[in-house]
């Protein structure tokens, strides 16, 4: 449960890599633990994330940005892009950064509201 919790980003606590390698390893071949398919994909991109978030704790963007970038041909990686907008955006905003870019500035949503109402009103 708090597994699928951080994968789905409804719980702001991050488990760190090995963690989440650990608990798979413990699931594997347990006879408890039904629906063994499913939890491993659950796992596969609760790792991911958390491995997302220990590069940028302990690298750079840049790092981060590379990581997805040789990681995008699994699938379960482009299935998490796709059912969450908000991994797209999060890794709009890591390639903004990576690129020194400003878009991971909270005001550049709001000025671009602003210049957009004003062009639109002045017919350019």
């Amino acid at each position: 449960v708090y597994v699928r919790r951080f994968a789905e980003g409804t719980t702001s606590n991050v488990v760190k890599p090995y963690t989440l390698l650990k608990a798979q390893n413990e699931m594997r071949g347990n006879p408890q633990c039904v629906n063994q398919s499913l939890a491993f994909t659950i796992f596969q991109k609760a790792h991911f994330i958390a491995k997302i978030a220990e590069l940028l704790t302990t690298h750079t963007p840049r790092v981060a940005v590379d990581y997805v970038g040789k990681e995008d041909t699994k699938s379960y990686v482009g299935v998490l892009f796709r059912e969450f907008p908000v991994m797209r955006e999060a890794l709009d905003m890591l390639r903004s950064m990576a690129g020194k870019g400003a878009h991971h500035s909270p005001k550049m949503g709001r000025l671009a509201s602003i210049l957009r109402k004003h062009f639109a009103k002045n017919g350019e």
